[in-house]
């Protein structure tokens, strides 16, 4: 009896030991140490899968595109290898392999690009369904990297290799070798390579704060892919930030704005033509003069890898307050004065006067309060600093939202006896220095036309 109890102990303990020994892989002391991955190399049985592939999401999405029936899954396999560590060049061959390059029907009918849990002997029946393939390559990452690739998981089988993965995730040996060689085949695209060069972007309109300002961007070289979109970056140069009790009647310099406030947002991509990108871009919060750097992203807005980011250069941009004028300034024809040109450039019109008051009640003697526009010249000598006026011009009628106005200044030479002339412009709205607070009531200066060589002549604006 003693020896029965015994035998009947003893062999449900052997059992259990027969099958922790059956179902525990072993490892192959024998495999080669993993070897460090390079971006953009070929994936070998030995490259280290725990590794950056440096492969951007829109050139998964071009692959995809090009090769199978598949929609746009780059930001899907970046985002796996991001958050477990997974090569996102690895995960898309299996992906391939394993699904028939997306046609396999557990591919289409269940999210099911690897063949999760295909089982043998009814693939069909036990494979995993997904809602979405996004879902499908997010939970094989997770899967692979804790039951194949690290020390202790289930299936770890000495190294977080292709080699040491065939040992256990197939029954066919040869599922690493296959994976490898598609790997190595898929050609992904870069944007270096299509010599892109960007030209200055233009930024249309008068922006003001809290608007979408409108970009067009132009470059040549090769096709931008679709995927790619834009950052812009708002650096501040100099913010609308100025005393309004300065009664200085010349325009004194704008605050400078802190470097450190600068301002990134996204840059929507709203069309794109022959060699030419239409974006909008909002704008920042405060009216003053940025320095506006575009940069081109990856799907999502994820930053490319630096040896894939093309410069383009910057532009400055003013952002127009809400009571604002533009002054330009064209030398005439005959060569004796400039044609002024004031644009209301804010959100406010411009009155030419105040409302009329009812003939009832009118005061005859009063006089009527208008807006003028008035333009000096001076010398540059500070021994001679006193201006002359040259014309004074009241508003006919009230300058709307980007409505013009201009006027005729000839005779400049004879009214001042100089050849040389700084000119001032000046818009004075109903004799109220403070109208365009916080701004100061100053406007453009510019040579007289005789002194300068044609074509430097410029545009000055206010404030």
């Amino acid at each position: 009896m003693t020896f029965l109890l015994r035998l009947r102990v003893t062999l449900p303990v052997l059992a259990a030991m027969l099958m922790v020994i059956l179902v525990v892989p072993s490892v192959d002391a024998r495999l080669p140490r993993a070897k460090p991955y390079h971006a953009g190399r070929p994936i070998t049985l030995d490259t280290n899968l725990l590794s950056t592939s440096g492969v951007p999401a829109w050139a998964i999405d071009e692959y995809l595109e090009a090769a199978t029936p598949l929609p746009r899954l780059g930001a899907a396999f970046v985002d796996a290898e991001k958050k477990y560590g997974v090569n996102a060049r690895f995960l898309l061959a299996a992906a391939m392999h394993e699904s028939r390059w997306g046609r396999s029907y557990i591919a289409q009918a269940k999210h099911n690009l690897f063949g999760y849990n295909a089982y043998d002997r009814d693939p069909v029946r036990y494979a995993s369904a997904y809602a979405t393939f996004a879902a499908n390559i997010a939970d094989t990452a997770r899967f692979i990297k804790d039951w194949y690739l690290t020390p202790g998981g289930r299936w770890w089988g000495g190294q977080p290799t292709l080699r040491s993965m065939q040992q256990f995730w197939s029954s066919s040996h040869t599922w690493g070798v296959n994976v490898s060689r598609i790997a190595t085949s898929i050609q992904l695209d870069s944007i270096v390579g299509r010599k892109i060069v960007f030209a200055a972007p233009f930024v249309g309109g008068t922006p003001h704060p809290g608007e979408r300002a409108s970009v067009d961007l132009g470059w040549v070289g090769g096709a931008i892919p679709d995927g790619v979109e834009f950052a812009a970056t708002w650096q501040p140069i100099a913010l609308d930030s100025i005393d309004p009790t300065n009664a200085s009647p010349a325009a004194p310099a704008p605050n400078a704005a802190d470097a450190s406030h600068a301002t990134t947002v996204a840059a929507r991509r709203v069309g794109t033509g022959t060699r030419r990108i239409a974006l909008t871009v909002a704008t920042p919060p405060a009216p003053g003069n940025y320095r506006l750097d575009l940069e081109m992203r990856d799907v999502g807005g994820r930053p490319l890898r630096a040896t894939e980011r093309v410069g383009i250069p910057s532009v400055e941009v003013r952002v127009w307050g809400d009571r604002a004028v533009s002054y330009d300034l064209e030398p005439r024809p005959d060569g004796d004065g400039v044609v002024v040109r004031i644009t209301n450039t804010g959100r406010t019109t411009i009155p030419a006067a105040l409302p009329e008051i009812s003939p009832a009640s009118r005061d005859l003697e009063a006089e009527v309060v208008r807006s003028f526009v008035a333009v000096t010249a001076s010398s540059s000598d500070a021994a001679d600093p006193a201006p002359v006026p040259l014309i004074t011009s009241p508003l006919v009628a009230d300058l709307l939202p980007g409505a013009s106005v201009s006027l005729d200044v000839s005779g400049i030479e004879a009214m001042t006896g100089r050849t040389t002339n700084w000119l001032a412009v000046n818009l004075n709205v109903l004799g109220d220095s403070t109208w365009f607070a916080p701004y100061p009531n100053a406007g453009a200066r510019f040579f007289d036309v005789g002194s300068v060589p044609q074509g430097e002549q410029g545009r000055s604006n206010q404030p």
